[in-house]
Protein backbone atom coordinates (compact mmCIF):
# COMPACT_ATOMS: atom_id res chain seq x y z
CA UNK A 1 0.00 0.00 0.00
CA UNK A 2 0.82 3.99 -0.81
CA UNK A 3 1.12 6.84 2.23
CA UNK A 4 0.76 9.95 0.50
CA UNK A 5 1.73 12.64 3.40
CA UNK A 6 0.72 16.76 3.50
CA UNK A 7 4.15 17.43 2.24
CA UNK A 8 3.07 15.44 -0.89
CA UNK A 9 5.19 12.82 -0.59
CA UNK A 10 4.43 9.18 -1.63
CA UNK A 11 5.51 6.19 0.32
CA UNK A 12 5.59 2.29 0.07
CA UNK A 13 4.46 -0.02 2.87
CA UNK A 14 4.54 -3.26 2.65
CA UNK A 15 3.79 -6.27 4.83
CA UNK A 16 6.30 -8.59 3.97
CA UNK A 17 8.01 -9.59 0.83
CA UNK A 18 6.19 -12.51 0.01
CA UNK A 19 4.41 -12.70 -3.25
CA UNK A 20 0.89 -14.24 -2.35
CA UNK A 21 -2.15 -15.52 -4.70
CA UNK A 22 -4.99 -13.76 -4.18
CA UNK A 23 -8.16 -15.91 -4.43
CA UNK A 24 -6.08 -18.40 -1.79
CA UNK A 25 -4.86 -15.45 0.54
CA UNK A 26 -8.17 -13.14 0.77
CA UNK A 27 -6.53 -11.30 4.02
CA UNK A 28 -3.17 -10.28 2.45
CA UNK A 29 -4.52 -7.00 3.23
CA UNK A 30 -4.38 -7.12 6.72
CA UNK A 31 -1.47 -6.71 9.18
CA UNK A 32 1.27 -4.95 9.70
CA UNK A 33 2.67 -2.82 6.70
CA UNK A 34 6.52 -1.23 6.83
CA UNK A 35 7.81 1.30 4.70
CA UNK A 36 10.48 0.07 2.52
CA UNK A 37 12.11 3.65 1.88
CA UNK A 38 14.23 4.42 4.83
CA UNK A 39 10.99 6.65 6.00
CA UNK A 40 10.37 4.55 9.11
CA UNK A 41 6.44 4.70 8.29
CA UNK A 42 4.00 1.80 9.89
CA UNK A 43 0.81 1.26 9.09
CA UNK A 44 -1.47 -0.98 11.02
CA UNK A 45 -4.98 -2.41 9.73
CA UNK A 46 -5.87 -4.05 12.81
CA UNK A 47 -6.73 -0.40 14.38
CA UNK A 48 -6.44 2.06 10.77
CA UNK A 49 -3.40 3.62 12.47
CA UNK A 50 -0.65 5.16 10.21
CA UNK A 51 2.48 5.55 12.77
CA UNK A 52 5.16 8.43 11.95
CA UNK A 53 8.83 7.85 13.20
CA UNK A 54 8.84 11.31 15.36
CA UNK A 55 6.04 9.79 17.54
CA UNK A 56 2.65 11.47 16.14
CA UNK A 57 0.25 9.28 14.66
CA UNK A 58 -3.01 9.65 11.91
CA UNK A 59 -5.89 7.57 13.35
CA UNK A 60 -7.73 6.83 9.31
CA UNK A 61 -11.12 5.93 8.32
CA UNK A 62 -10.72 1.99 7.01
CA UNK A 63 -13.14 2.32 4.39
CA UNK A 64 -12.13 5.45 2.82
CA UNK A 65 -8.76 5.72 4.35
CA UNK A 66 -8.67 9.37 4.74
CA UNK A 67 -7.49 11.00 8.34
CA UNK A 68 -10.31 11.49 11.17
CA UNK A 69 -7.61 12.15 13.83
CA UNK A 70 -4.18 13.45 14.10
CA UNK A 71 -2.24 13.11 17.58
CA UNK A 72 1.13 14.61 17.71
CA UNK A 73 4.03 13.78 19.71
CA UNK A 74 3.23 15.78 22.79
CA UNK A 75 -0.74 14.13 22.96
CA UNK A 76 -2.10 17.11 21.33
CA UNK A 77 -5.27 15.77 18.96
CA UNK A 78 -7.01 17.11 16.04
CA UNK A 79 -10.09 15.69 14.57
CA UNK A 80 -11.90 15.98 11.33
CA UNK A 81 -15.47 16.01 10.79
CA UNK A 82 -17.17 14.62 7.88
CA UNK A 83 -17.94 17.98 7.11
CA UNK A 84 -14.70 19.01 6.25
CA UNK A 85 -13.66 21.16 9.66
CA UNK A 86 -11.10 20.13 11.90
CA UNK A 87 -11.45 20.89 15.90
CA UNK A 88 -8.31 21.14 18.08
CA UNK A 89 -7.60 19.80 21.79
CA UNK A 90 -8.41 23.48 22.69
CA UNK A 91 -11.87 23.22 20.93
CA UNK A 92 -10.70 25.52 17.87
CA UNK A 93 -12.39 24.91 14.65
CA UNK A 94 -10.63 24.95 11.29
CA UNK A 95 -12.38 24.47 7.63
CA UNK A 96 -10.33 23.35 4.91
CA UNK A 97 -8.99 26.47 3.04
CA UNK A 98 -9.13 24.21 -0.31
CA UNK A 99 -11.60 21.83 -1.74
CA UNK A 100 -11.64 18.80 -3.31
CA UNK A 101 -13.71 20.57 -5.98
CA UNK A 102 -13.25 24.01 -6.40
CA UNK A 103 -15.57 26.30 -8.46
CA UNK A 104 -15.22 29.37 -9.69
CA UNK A 105 -15.15 32.24 -7.20
CA UNK A 106 -13.48 33.82 -4.63
CA UNK A 107 -13.38 32.36 -0.89
CA UNK A 108 -12.37 33.40 2.44
CA UNK A 109 -10.85 31.40 5.40
CA UNK A 110 -10.25 32.62 9.01
CA UNK A 111 -8.09 31.61 11.16
CA UNK A 112 -7.88 32.74 15.23
CA UNK A 113 -5.25 35.44 15.93
CA UNK A 114 -3.74 36.89 18.73
CA UNK A 115 -7.22 37.95 21.45
CA UNK A 116 -9.65 38.25 19.54
CA UNK A 117 -8.30 38.83 15.99
CA UNK A 118 -9.48 37.03 12.77
CA UNK A 119 -6.59 36.51 10.16
CA UNK A 120 -8.54 36.20 6.92
CA UNK A 121 -7.29 34.78 3.72
CA UNK A 122 -8.85 35.25 0.27
CA UNK A 123 -8.29 32.19 -2.66
CA UNK A 124 -9.18 33.32 -5.58
CA UNK A 125 -10.16 30.32 -8.11
CA UNK A 126 -10.47 30.82 -11.79
CA UNK A 127 -11.14 28.98 -15.26
CA UNK A 128 -7.00 28.14 -16.41
CA UNK A 129 -8.54 30.42 -19.35
CA UNK A 130 -8.75 33.52 -17.51
CA UNK A 131 -5.38 33.40 -15.98
CA UNK A 132 -2.77 32.09 -18.70
CA UNK A 133 0.30 33.34 -17.99
CA UNK A 134 0.19 34.35 -22.21
CA UNK A 135 -3.15 35.44 -22.68
CA UNK A 136 -5.05 34.23 -25.88
CA UNK A 137 -3.10 30.68 -25.91
CA UNK A 138 -5.74 28.06 -27.43
CA UNK A 139 -6.64 25.58 -25.24
CA UNK A 140 -6.13 21.61 -26.48
CA UNK A 141 -7.86 18.47 -25.92
CA UNK A 142 -5.68 16.16 -23.49
CA UNK A 143 -5.93 13.70 -25.77
CA UNK A 144 -6.26 13.32 -30.11
CA UNK A 145 -8.35 10.62 -30.25
CA UNK A 146 -11.96 10.39 -29.37
CA UNK A 147 -13.15 7.60 -27.35
CA UNK A 148 -15.55 5.66 -29.56
CA UNK A 149 -13.14 2.93 -31.63
CA UNK A 150 -12.68 3.29 -34.29
CA UNK A 151 -10.75 6.72 -33.61
CA UNK A 152 -11.24 10.42 -34.46
CA UNK A 153 -9.15 12.55 -34.52
CA UNK A 154 -8.69 15.58 -31.81
CA UNK A 155 -6.94 18.77 -32.78
CA UNK A 156 -4.60 20.37 -31.03
CA UNK A 157 -3.84 18.06 -28.31
CA UNK A 158 -1.72 18.10 -25.33
CA UNK A 159 -0.03 14.65 -25.80
CA UNK A 160 -0.33 12.66 -28.83
CA UNK A 161 -1.10 8.86 -29.63
CA UNK A 162 1.70 6.75 -30.33
CA UNK A 163 0.29 4.03 -32.86
CA UNK A 164 -3.27 2.65 -33.39
CA UNK A 165 -3.03 0.48 -30.99
CA UNK A 166 -1.93 3.05 -27.82
CA UNK A 167 -4.47 5.90 -27.85
CA UNK A 168 -4.45 9.14 -25.84
CA UNK A 169 -8.46 10.33 -25.78
CA UNK A 170 -9.60 13.35 -25.18
CA UNK A 171 -13.37 14.08 -25.43
CA UNK A 172 -15.83 12.25 -26.84
CA UNK A 173 -16.48 14.56 -30.06
CA UNK A 174 -14.93 17.53 -31.65
CA UNK A 175 -17.46 19.35 -29.60
CA UNK A 176 -15.88 18.41 -26.27
CA UNK A 177 -14.83 21.03 -23.93
CA UNK A 178 -11.16 21.30 -24.51
CA UNK A 179 -9.15 21.37 -21.15
CA UNK A 180 -9.57 24.00 -19.28
CA UNK A 181 -9.85 23.47 -15.23
CA UNK A 182 -10.82 25.81 -12.22
CA UNK A 183 -7.09 26.83 -11.35
CA UNK A 184 -6.30 29.26 -8.03
CA UNK A 185 -5.39 32.11 -9.04
CA UNK A 186 -4.44 34.26 -5.78
CA UNK A 187 -4.10 34.18 -2.23
CA UNK A 188 -4.57 37.31 -0.83
CA UNK A 189 -2.95 37.50 2.71
CA UNK A 190 -4.45 38.94 5.66
CA UNK A 191 -4.83 43.03 5.62
CA UNK A 192 -6.06 46.15 6.55
CA UNK A 193 -9.18 46.71 4.92
CA UNK A 194 -8.75 49.89 4.03
CA UNK A 195 -5.70 49.24 1.87
CA UNK A 196 -6.14 49.01 -1.72
CA UNK A 197 -3.57 46.97 -2.55
CA UNK A 198 -3.15 43.88 -0.11
CA UNK A 199 -0.17 41.64 -0.12
CA UNK A 200 -0.88 39.18 -2.86
CA UNK A 201 0.34 35.75 -4.40
CA UNK A 202 -0.60 35.57 -8.00
CA UNK A 203 0.04 32.37 -9.81
CA UNK A 204 -0.99 32.22 -13.63
CA UNK A 205 -0.34 29.01 -15.92
CA UNK A 206 0.65 27.46 -18.74
CA UNK A 207 -1.65 25.23 -21.46
CA UNK A 208 -0.97 22.07 -19.40
CA UNK A 209 -2.51 23.54 -16.28
CA UNK A 210 0.87 23.80 -15.12
CA UNK A 211 1.70 27.18 -12.65
CA UNK A 212 4.66 28.77 -14.50
CA UNK A 213 4.67 32.43 -13.02
CA UNK A 214 4.08 33.31 -9.48
CA UNK A 215 4.42 37.01 -8.67
CA UNK A 216 5.26 37.67 -5.06
CA UNK A 217 3.75 40.30 -2.53
CA UNK A 218 7.14 42.00 -3.28
CA UNK A 219 6.41 42.20 -6.91
CA UNK A 220 9.38 40.39 -7.38
CA UNK A 221 8.20 37.27 -9.67
CA UNK A 222 9.57 33.71 -10.60
CA UNK A 223 8.95 32.04 -13.92
CA UNK A 224 9.17 28.27 -15.24
CA UNK A 225 9.83 26.35 -18.16
CA UNK A 226 8.39 23.04 -18.78
CA UNK A 227 8.84 20.05 -21.23
CA UNK A 228 9.04 16.31 -21.26
CA UNK A 229 11.24 14.87 -18.69
CA UNK A 230 13.74 11.78 -19.74
CA UNK A 231 12.44 9.06 -16.95
CA UNK A 232 14.94 8.28 -14.04
CA UNK A 233 14.83 4.50 -15.27
CA UNK A 234 16.40 5.60 -18.72
CA UNK A 235 14.43 2.98 -20.55
CA UNK A 236 12.60 3.61 -23.24
CA UNK A 237 8.93 2.97 -23.25
CA UNK A 238 5.95 2.45 -25.97
CA UNK A 239 6.15 6.34 -25.78
CA UNK A 240 2.70 6.75 -24.14
CA UNK A 241 2.98 7.21 -20.30
CA UNK A 242 6.80 8.80 -20.78
CA UNK A 243 4.94 12.26 -22.22
CA UNK A 244 3.14 13.27 -18.85
CA UNK A 245 6.87 12.79 -17.61
CA UNK A 246 6.96 16.78 -17.38
CA UNK A 247 9.12 18.99 -15.08
CA UNK A 248 11.03 22.18 -14.95
CA UNK A 249 13.43 22.98 -17.90
CA UNK A 250 14.11 26.86 -17.13
CA UNK A 251 13.46 28.59 -14.12
CA UNK A 252 14.13 32.60 -13.93
CA UNK A 253 13.79 35.00 -10.48
CA UNK A 254 13.64 38.46 -11.13
CA UNK A 255 13.49 40.22 -7.51
CA UNK A 256 12.65 43.57 -8.60
CA UNK A 257 9.82 42.46 -10.63
CA UNK A 258 10.94 44.56 -14.23
CA UNK A 259 12.94 41.51 -15.19
CA UNK A 260 16.20 43.96 -15.20
CA UNK A 261 17.95 41.71 -12.61
CA UNK A 262 16.70 38.69 -14.11
CA UNK A 263 18.86 35.53 -13.05
CA UNK A 264 17.90 32.18 -14.88
CA UNK A 265 18.66 28.55 -13.93
CA UNK A 266 18.38 25.64 -16.41
CA UNK A 267 17.67 21.97 -16.00
CA UNK A 268 18.80 18.90 -18.65
CA UNK A 269 19.53 15.85 -18.65
CA UNK A 270 21.43 13.79 -20.90
CA UNK A 271 21.17 9.61 -21.51
CA UNK A 272 23.93 7.02 -22.49
CA UNK A 273 22.39 4.32 -24.34
CA UNK A 274 25.50 2.13 -24.52
CA UNK A 275 25.01 1.12 -21.27
CA UNK A 276 22.36 -1.46 -19.97
CA UNK A 277 20.58 0.06 -17.82
CA UNK A 278 20.86 3.49 -20.02
CA UNK A 279 23.42 5.94 -18.28
CA UNK A 280 21.22 9.68 -16.90
CA UNK A 281 22.66 12.36 -16.11
CA UNK A 282 20.87 15.34 -14.58
CA UNK A 283 22.55 18.85 -15.21
CA UNK A 284 21.57 22.21 -13.68
CA UNK A 285 23.66 25.75 -15.09
CA UNK A 286 23.02 28.69 -12.64
CA UNK A 287 23.32 32.15 -14.01
CA UNK A 288 26.77 32.92 -14.22
CA UNK A 289 27.33 29.58 -16.03
CA UNK A 290 28.83 27.36 -13.60
CA UNK A 291 27.06 23.92 -13.58
CA UNK A 292 26.62 20.42 -11.60
CA UNK A 293 25.98 17.33 -13.37
CA UNK A 294 24.43 14.40 -10.93
CA UNK A 295 23.92 10.18 -11.62
CA UNK A 296 21.32 8.90 -10.15
CA UNK A 297 20.88 5.34 -9.49
CA UNK A 298 19.00 3.76 -11.78
CA UNK A 299 15.25 1.44 -12.14
CA UNK A 300 15.53 -1.64 -12.68
CA UNK A 301 12.89 -0.64 -15.41
CA UNK A 302 10.62 -3.84 -17.53
CA UNK A 303 13.05 -5.54 -15.13
CA UNK A 304 10.96 -5.15 -12.46
CA UNK A 305 8.89 -7.96 -11.05
CA UNK A 306 5.61 -7.79 -8.70
CA UNK A 307 6.75 -4.20 -8.39
CA UNK A 308 9.88 -4.71 -6.37
CA UNK A 309 12.22 -1.93 -7.98
CA UNK A 310 15.68 -1.80 -6.30
CA UNK A 311 15.18 0.48 -3.23
CA UNK A 312 17.86 2.42 -4.22
CA UNK A 313 16.27 3.54 -7.31
CA UNK A 314 16.71 7.71 -7.20
CA UNK A 315 19.56 8.06 -4.69
CA UNK A 316 22.32 10.15 -6.09
CA UNK A 317 25.31 8.78 -6.10
CA UNK A 318 28.08 10.77 -8.58
CA UNK A 319 27.75 14.86 -8.31
CA UNK A 320 30.39 17.15 -10.12
CA UNK A 321 30.52 20.72 -10.08
CA UNK A 322 32.35 22.78 -12.76
CA UNK A 323 33.40 26.62 -13.78
CA UNK A 324 31.78 28.24 -16.34
CA UNK A 325 34.90 26.89 -18.47
CA UNK A 326 34.34 23.10 -17.85
CA UNK A 327 36.96 22.45 -15.20
CA UNK A 328 35.96 20.48 -12.41
CA UNK A 329 36.01 22.32 -9.20
CA UNK A 330 34.56 19.57 -6.89
CA UNK A 331 33.23 15.72 -6.80
CA UNK A 332 31.32 14.18 -4.25
CA UNK A 333 30.91 10.38 -4.09
CA UNK A 334 27.69 8.49 -2.40
CA UNK A 335 27.56 4.95 -1.86
CA UNK A 336 24.06 3.22 -1.13
CA UNK A 337 23.25 -0.39 0.40
CA UNK A 338 19.69 -1.98 1.61
CA UNK A 339 18.28 -4.78 2.22
CA UNK A 340 17.59 -7.69 0.43
CA UNK A 341 15.46 -10.59 0.87
CA UNK A 342 14.81 -13.37 -2.45
CA UNK A 343 11.54 -14.34 -3.36
CA UNK A 344 9.83 -17.21 -5.35
CA UNK A 345 12.62 -19.65 -4.70
CA UNK A 346 15.38 -17.00 -4.53
CA UNK A 347 14.60 -15.62 -7.86
CA UNK A 348 13.28 -12.80 -7.55
CA UNK A 349 14.71 -9.98 -5.25
CA UNK A 350 12.14 -7.46 -2.88
CA UNK A 351 14.55 -4.78 -1.27
CA UNK A 352 13.95 -2.12 1.10
CA UNK A 353 15.68 0.65 3.30
CA UNK A 354 17.94 2.40 1.42
CA UNK A 355 21.02 3.89 3.04
CA UNK A 356 23.88 5.64 2.60
CA UNK A 357 26.91 3.89 4.10
CA UNK A 358 29.73 6.00 2.56
CA UNK A 359 30.44 9.69 1.39
CA UNK A 360 33.85 11.26 0.03
CA UNK A 361 33.41 14.83 -1.33
CA UNK A 362 36.69 15.79 -3.31
CA UNK A 363 37.85 19.28 -3.82
CA UNK A 364 39.89 20.14 -6.64
CA UNK A 365 42.73 22.30 -6.88
CA UNK A 366 42.43 24.29 -9.74
CA UNK A 367 45.39 26.08 -10.09
CA UNK A 368 47.12 22.49 -9.56
CA UNK A 369 47.13 18.90 -10.51
CA UNK A 370 43.56 17.96 -9.87
CA UNK A 371 44.27 14.08 -10.79
CA UNK A 372 46.99 14.45 -8.22
CA UNK A 373 44.95 15.91 -5.27
CA UNK A 374 41.94 13.13 -6.33
CA UNK A 375 44.81 10.32 -5.51
CA UNK A 376 45.67 11.84 -1.88
CA UNK A 377 42.04 12.20 -1.20
CA UNK A 378 41.97 8.47 -2.04
CA UNK A 379 44.21 7.22 0.26
CA UNK A 380 43.20 9.13 2.94
CA UNK A 381 39.95 7.69 2.57
CA UNK A 382 41.51 3.68 1.95
CA UNK A 383 43.67 5.25 5.59
CA UNK A 384 40.30 5.08 7.47
CA UNK A 385 38.57 2.46 5.77
CA UNK A 386 41.43 0.32 7.08
CA UNK A 387 41.68 2.10 10.66
CA UNK A 388 37.65 1.42 10.86
CA UNK A 389 38.64 -2.39 10.03
CA UNK A 390 40.94 -2.59 12.31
Amino acid sequence: MYAVLPDGSRHELRRDDTVYLYSSNPDVTDGVFYAVDSSRLIYNTANSTLYLPDGSRYILNAASSTPVQYFDKNGNTLTYSSSGVWTDTLGRTYGRPLSDSPTVGDFNYSLPGVGSTQLTYTFRWRNMSDVLTTSGQQLDYTGDRTQAYPHSTLSPSLFTSPDSNDSVVGGINSSSPRFNPVVLYQIVLPHDPSNPNPPTYTFTYNVYGEIDKIVFPTGGYEQFTYGTVTPLSGQADDGLYSQANRGVTQRIVSVKGDGSDAATWTYGMSIDTSTIPYQLTRTITAPDNTYTQMWFINSEGSSIMYGFDDARAGREYDERSYTATGQMVRRKLMNWTMTTNYTLNGTIAATRNPLLTEEVDILLDTGGNAQAAMELVSEVVEIRKRLRRK
